[in-house]
């Protein structure tokens, strides 16, 4: 089980901590985090999402993208059967597949140089 939840939040003390996220963003995190399952992923449409938080389209994006490139989250596109897009699925990265992920770009940096 990569989270465990009952009627508290588990968020990742690094995230919370990263002066690069500004506190609407830590905000999204948490909030996702909250309707995750215990596999740490969520389904939510753009619209639930900026109607529980109260927040533009355009900040949906910005929140969701911004934890995204810190590797955060990871966003998977749920497609219909007419091919449009239903909704996202959201999963929220460990911090040490993050770390993972950062040490293999900078191995691949210097072999670069």
């Amino acid at each position: 089980m990569l989270l465990e939840k009952k009627e508290y939040l588990l968020a990742y003390r690094e995230v919370m901590l990263n002066p690069d996220i500004a506190l609407t963003e830590k905000a999204m995190y948490a909030y996702l985090i909250s309707q995750c399952n215990d596999n740490g992923t969520c389904e939510l449409s753009r619209k639930t999402i900026m109607s529980d938080l109260g927040i533009s389209s355009d900040a949906c994006t910005k929140y969701t993208n911004l934890l995204a490139s810190h590797f955060y989250i990871d966003i998977n596109l749920i497609i219909e059967n007419n091919g449009r897009v239903s909704h996202n699925e959201y999963v929220i990265m460990p911090v040490a597949i993050k770390k993972t992920l950062n040490e293999e770009e900078s191995n691949q940096m210097e072999g670069l140089k």
